[in-house]
């Protein structure tokens, strides 16, 4: 009676998975062709967009495109927006110092040098709202260990 048991657990559980997968499939939103087309081809709507709209998953889209056929575009390596190094930004064309970073760098460099650590020059930086390149983000250890790296304030001390 116990291999029997045991069986039908095993035969329940595929039974769930089928009913699962057999129930995405069935609501999924169904894209027709031309519209796909439209939306990915003549109006340059990114997969996430596309997916958005129709309220399925990105992956869903890219199946899509594939079974109609319709040629994927090449990804780019940035997603819309290049992200400069912090003491760094972009005028005219070419890379320049932000001025109000380097001052921001400078203090990391100096905090550094008198013994604190990169969780307490965050906590500080924190505290003065200083920002960071990334709207809203606050910052971390790695980060101030990152800058520090990279303008050879120093080796990275940790916590």
């Amino acid at each position: 009676m116990g291999m029997g048991c045991a069986c039908q657990d095993a035969e329940s559980e595929l039974n769930r998975k089928l009913l699962m997968e057999l129930d995405s499939y069935l609501t999924s939103v169904f894209i027709p062709e031309s519209v796909l087309r439209q939306k990915y081809l003549e109006n340059q709507l990114s997969t996430r967009a596309i997916a958005s709209e129709f309220a399925c998953s990105k992956t869903y889209v890219r199946s899509m495109l594939l079974r109609y056929k319709i040629p994927m575009r090449k990804t780019s390596d940035y997603s819309g927006y290049k992200w400069y190094a912090y003491g760094k930004r972009r005028v005219s064309g070419k890379t320049i110092d932000h001025r109000g970073e380097q001052r921001t760098i400078d203090t990391i460099r100096q905090m550094y040098g008198e013994g604190n650590s990169t969780k307490a020059i965050a906590r500080f930086l924190n505290t003065m709202k200083i920002p960071t390149k990334q709207q809203g983000k606050g910052w971390h250890n790695c980060t101030v260990a990152e800058i520090l790296k990279r303008e050879g304030g120093g080796k990275s001390r940790g916590g």
